[in-house]
């Protein structure tokens, strides 16, 4: 499966590619990951969006891992937490999600991803 997740609101010190970011939004998709069963193929942070290639495990842990993910990198990268809460909608809109079949499909995906990431 191939999914996006955009915000137009990543910009300057809220950037998925600033400072610590990078590496909090990783161990965030490698925590819930292992959580739900969910395995990645390759994970690309461009600033503004993520692309993510994965696999999971079964079809009915994908809202309770989309959800928690999103959550969690939005305030991540917001720096807001369940007490303090910074009333901004950080993603714009719900995750653009695609079922990859086949090599062929595999492949060019994994083309995308890697243009994507230079």
């Amino acid at each position: 499966m191939h999914v996006v997740l955009r915000s137009t609101k990543a910009k300057g010190n809220w950037s998925m590619r600033k400072g610590q970011n990078p590496a909090r939004i990783k161990s965030i998709l490698e925590k819930f990951g292992a959580k739900y069963g969910v395995d990645f193929f390759s994970i690309v942070n461009v600033g503004n969006h993520l692309h993510i290639h994965l696999k999971l495990g079964s079809r009915h842990t994908y809202r309770a891992f989309i959800r928690a993910t999103t959550a969690a990198i939005a305030m991540a990268v917001t720096g807001s937490s369940g007490w303090q809460k910074k009333n901004v909608k950080f993603w714009d809109y719900r995750p653009f999600t695609r079922v990859v079949a086949g090599l062929r499909g595999f492949l060019g995906l994994r083309d995308y991803v890697r243009l994507n990431q230079l």
